[in-house]
């Protein structure tokens, strides 16, 4: 929670009420509030040093102690909190939050524990360590598995917030059992001969060498069209009030890549970059306003495809358009736009299945010859059909503020040519796309296959 705090303070959740004096610190709306995630990261402070000093009879007692200290500042930080950020048991009963109460029984329970457990006979130590670990690994196993159950109701900065947390619990519980399973005197060589066997795999020098085909491509694309996408902006999942508002999207890009691709035996290894120019225009439906924008972006990327799998990754660079999630819990209004602009947005492609007859793909923002603004996150179902040339059909469909789906293809004609033609439908029935590609530069080469 230290940690966590000064996160949900530039996240802008966990806020405080409205205040008017020098304390304030304005968010997005521009309203002064307490900046109540500092208050409670200065009191987690505090209690972080109360139970490293605090003396106690049994190691135990400190866990219920730590529970009461989280409760009681809890409990107090209701009172300053913004009602829109307590998101359950707002209800108040004799002037105090439901939520209050329940910190209020809570502390006065684990207190009680706390005394109990310091006035019992003192509790002998642990003799055999192993049991430390296994509790301590149990524990982690459980308290991740928690997180998984009721990660879809975090804010996204609360999530990253809590795996910042769990970071240095798993290298403290790694760092302890290597201390275990390990002699203190010998524990550097231990730790080299866990590391060693890398260092050699990666020095072992091949007996022979293997061949690679290796060709140029360079491209020429167009990606268009019209879309539609709406926007929800509900400051509380609990209930029904919202605000909604639809977009339509129209764009032209032209697109050019250059790339270079090595066959091996194994799979296929290629990387290059495609650049795209082109523009957007964005009309509000409600009051039919229009806003144009200027798109020119850089796609570096890199993949590589075995037979039964494959994976690849890049970045989109420069002024970069997107459709926004459908719906956000911490805007308030109506929307005002439907696109998102970032200047570096990552690219993602993970597939399972032999491409040749039936493989499944996740792709983020990956398609030639342009997959922004209209493509981003995507489950896609493919196949070659069984023939050898290369030759793959896909049909995707999106997700997110709009959904839609396609189909493309990519069709090579005699190893020299690339068409890779792509129409949609839904929310995306009047998006197209054409690539065309060129081959040049075929040569067979040597390499070691331990590279």
């Amino acid at each position: 929670l230290l940690i966590q705090k000064p996160g949900c303070f530039f996240g802008g959740c966990c806020k405080g009420m409205e205040v008017t004096n020098f304390i304030g610190f304005a968010y997005a709306d521009g309203i002064l509030r307490h900046p109540l995630q500092l208050y409670e990261m200065v009191f987690y402070g505090v209690a972080v040093i109360a139970l490293v000093k605090i003396k106690v009879k049994n190691i135990g007692s400190k866990y219920f102690l730590s529970l009461v200290l989280f409760c009681t500042v809890q409990f107090f930080a209701e009172f300053i909190k913004d009602p829109g950020d307590t998101l359950a048991f707002a209800q108040k009963i004799i002037g105090l939050k439901i939520v209050q109460l329940i910190y209020l029984f809570l502390s006065i329970l684990f207190l009680s524990i706390f005394y109990l457990s310091e006035t019992r006979k003192k509790v002998k130590p642990f003799s055999n360590p192993t049991n430390n670990i296994l509790l301590n690994a149990t524990l982690l196993i459980t308290v991740v598995f928690i997180f998984y159950i009721i990660h879809p109701f975090l804010f996204p900065i609360e999530i990253y917030a809590v795996n910042m947390a769990f970071l240095p619990a798993l290298i403290l519980s790694t760092v302890q059992l290597f201390n275990y399973i390990t002699i203190p005197r010998y524990r550097w060589a231990s730790l080299l001969i866990m590391i060693l066997p890398l260092f050699l795999m990666s020095q072992t020098i091949p007996v022979d060498t293997a061949k690679q085909k290796v060709f140029k491509t360079v491209g020429v694309g167009y990606h268009g069209g019209r879309f539609e996408n709406h926007i929800v902006h509900d400051t509380n999942p609990d209930d029904c009030d919202s605000e909604r508002n639809d977009f339509e999207q129209r764009y032209n890009l032209i697109s050019i890549g250059y790339s270079t691709t090595k066959i091996r035996e194994k799979g296929k290894f290629s990387y290059g970059v495609n650049a795209s120019f082109g523009g957007i225009t964005e009309t509000d439906m409600r009051t039919n306003e229009s806003t144009d924008g200027v798109i020119v972006s850089l796609n570096p990327y890199i993949m590589y495809d075995l037979n039964w799998f494959g994976i690849g990754g890049g970045l989109h660079v420069g002024s970069n358009y997107y459709a926004l999630p459908k719906t956000t819990y911490d805007d308030v209004g109506i929307p005002e736009t439907g696109l998102g602009s970032f200047p570096i947005y990552p690219q993602a492609y993970v597939r399972v299945g032999p491409k040749r007859f039936f493989a499944l793909e996740y792709n983020f923002a990956n398609h030639f010859p342009a997959a922004l603004p209209a493509f981003t996150h995507e489950i896609v179902l493919g196949s070659g059909f069984g023939a050898r040339n290369g030759l793959y059909f896909k049909y995707g469909s999106s997700m997110g503020s709009m959904s839609g789906s396609y189909i493309s293809g990519y069709i090579p004609i005699k190893n020299k040519v690339v068409i890779e033609p792509l129409i949609g439908w839904g929310s995306k029935s009047d998006v197209y796309m054409l690539g065309l590609s060129y081959r040049f530069g075929h040569k067979e080469t040597e390499y070691k296959p331990t590279q």
